[in-house]
């Protein structure tokens, strides 16, 4: 998938300059931040959001965009708490499987992103899930 990005990177957006940080010989510490901060984008995983989590904490994300966002619908899940944990003032969530299982998916991938437009995961339940359960019976 990261791979994906860059190529369609280079495709869309030459101008743009991209880092990416991925592979065992991938920058760390101070090297990282530096990098990073130059970079008009920086492509990773959410394994190594995880992993790397402390370096990635450091700079300071103008935008994260979060491909698959279903890969954080889990509020447990360590991928989940990492990006969360990225500050940045504004987030965006993609994903072309917003509902896998159940209606709620939807509220905890985008609760991923800034956008709060679907509100708490009581009111997205009171709001949505029951009404549309309500209508599907």
């Amino acid at each position: 998938m990261a791979g994906n990005w860059a190529r369609e990177s280079e495709r869309f957006t030459p101008e743009l300059s991209v880092m990416m940080h991925h592979g065992a010989t991938r920058s760390r510490e101070a090297t990282f931040e530096k990098l990073a901060g130059a970079a008009d984008m920086v492509i990773t995983t959410y394994a190594l959001a995880t992993r790397d989590k402390a370096v990635l904490s450091k700079v300071p994300w103008r935008r994260i965009v979060l491909d698959e966002a279903q890969n954080v619908k889990n509020p447990e899940a360590k991928q989940t708490k990492a990006v969360r944990s990225l500050s940045s003032p504004r987030k965006v969530a993609l994903t072309g499987t917003a509902v896998e299982n159940h209606l709620g998916e939807l509220c905890r991938s985008w609760r991923s992103s800034t956008l709060r437009l679907l509100g708490s995961a009581t009111s997205f339940r009171e709001r949505f899930v029951i009404p549309i359960g309500t209508v599907r019976r």
